[in-house]
């Protein structure tokens, strides 16, 4: 347990850290560049971010739960990935032949270039940052990383503001990719002069799933950017964009980093403990999730509206909007790891079809039945307590969770709502302070009757430690 908080210091450092510095810059970047050239940069990216998710998707819990000291793994890893870069290149010729189809517009080959430039970067630097991770150096993978940030920040604002408009993204995300490049092989660099391409046959049958069901998940947590730049234009899906990547996204990936710390660790809890594992990592993020949801529902909204420029205004309500949003896929975030723990994940890819396509139908009712970006987002949430509510039960009988597991959720919601009502209509409380009243509220609840919560989750891995 002891190690899995010290790299979990180190995880949440470094997501804070390079989040706040990335939270600043954006919040620069909107005094000099246009939701236009946010939303055209990010609708082109969206492709080559969608193969770099094949590309390493499964890749980390595979190093993880089959790499220990083991060399011959981390070079077939490599090498995969090397092959896969270059089928994605060629299979990304296409935007520049069918950029009018596709894009619904023209595609530079200059912008075509920069980013397969940093397609090829990210690729190189994947496989020795995992095994870092696996190592337990997370101290060094947060230097780097706020390194090539704060440099990648600097120099996308000095060139935002000589009026290089979507180059400016483009420089920045290539010195952020050199940087981690460089950083991931000076320190964790090992031989891969002999060429491995094939690996064992049940490392394959374990990771294809799992490649296969991140890049549909990056498909459809996306498919709404597309048909919003495909369908309502790049100043909407810029604008759709940052309020995503200002105050949903620094939340969610707190998540992923907690995912991170914790795979490593609970590769070894035996499996008849993977539901008291799972029960006390819901209990903690119901919390956590809480009380960030509160903060973008109250306040999101009035620093838009007071700090802001006007043309970003129309992003306010928004905000009220994703806070559900947040708060769901904050509370489902653990799901995949208990997925992969279990060795489950092809059941996982069969029940994430099941809910992309439900996904992929909500949003598009939002975009082609009320052509309304506020209609989008609440489609995207109904889509969202749909696919939780379905990973829970399938989870539930994976794990074999006791009887109304999910009670103390219902409770906990129930406490927030009648002080929500309380605060509103009894004591008649200004708008401006009930998120910090509701916020208070969460926070004696956790100290009055679950302040034992991190002691049980010591408790759990030391226990599992000593056996």
């Amino acid at each position: 347990m002891q190690t899995m908080l010290k790299s979990l210091y180190w995880i949440l450092l470094q997501e804070l850290s390079v989040k706040l510095i990335s939270f600043i810059t954006s919040i620069i970047l909107l005094w000099y560049l246009s939701p236009s050239a946010f939303g055209s940069f990010f609708f082109v990216w969206l492709f080559f971010s969608g193969f770099a998710v094949w590309r390493t998707g499964g890749t980390q819990e595979t190093i993880v739960l089959f790499g220990k000291d083991n060399s011959a793994l981390w070079q077939a890893q490599f090498w995969q990935i090397q092959v896969k870069t270059i089928y994605s290149l060629i299979l990304l010729v296409p935007l520049l032949i069918f950029d009018e189809f596709i894009l619904g517009g023209p595609l530079s080959f200059t912008l075509w270039v920069l980013m397969s430039l940093i397609f090829i970067l990210e690729g190189l630097y994947a496989v020795p940052q995992y095994v870092g991770e696996l190592q337990k150096n997370f101290k060094s993978i947060f230097r780097w990383y706020v390194f090539a940030e704060i440099m990648a920040s600097v120099t996308g604002i000095w060139l935002a503001y000589r009026g290089h408009g979507i180059y400016a993204l483009m420089a920045k995300m290539i010195v952020s990719a050199a940087i981690k490049t460089a950083g991931m092989w000076m320190n964790f660099h090992f031989p891969l002069l002999r060429v491995v391409k094939t690996m064992p046959q049940e490392q394959n049958q374990f990771e294809k799933p799992l490649s296969i069901t991140k890049s549909l998940n990056y498909m459809v947590r996306n498919i709404d950017d597309f048909m919003i730049g495909r369908y309502l234009g790049d100043a909407v899906l810029g604008l759709y964009n940052r309020v995503y990547n200002i105050s949903l996204y620094p939340f969610l990936q707190l998540g992923s980093a907690v995912n991170r710390a914790l795979l490593p660790e609970a590769g070894s809890v035996a499996k008849e403990r993977h539901g008291t594992l799972f029960l006390n990592l819901f209990a903690f993020n119901l919390y956590t999730y809480s009380i960030a949801t509160i903060a973008l529902y109250w306040w999101c909204p009035i620093i838009v509206l007071q700090f802001l420029p006007d043309i970003w205004h129309p992003t306010a309500p928004l905000f009220k909007i994703f806070a559900g949003v947040l708060l769901l896929q904050g509370l489902s975030r653990p799901n995949s790891v208990f997925f992969a723990l279990s060795g489950e994940t092809q059941l996982e890819l069969k029940w994430n079809v099941i809910l992309k396509i439900n996904t992929i139908i909500w949003l598009s009712i939002g975009v082609f039945l009320y052509k309304d970006i506020e209609m989008v987002v609440w489609c995207y949430l109904a889509a969202v307590v749909i696919s939780a509510i379905l990973q829970w039960i399938v989870l539930d009988q994976i794990l074999t969770l006791p009887k109304k597991w999910w009670k103390p959720g219902f409770q906990h919601f129930l406490y927030v709502a009648i002080c929500w009502i309380v605060f509103q209509k009894v004591i008649v409380i200004s708008p401006y302070w009930i998120g910090l009243f509701l916020m208070v509220a969460v926070i004696l609840k956790w100290l009055i009757f679950d302040r034992d919560m991190v002691f049980r989750c010591k408790q759990f891995f030391d226990i599992e430690a000593k056996s």
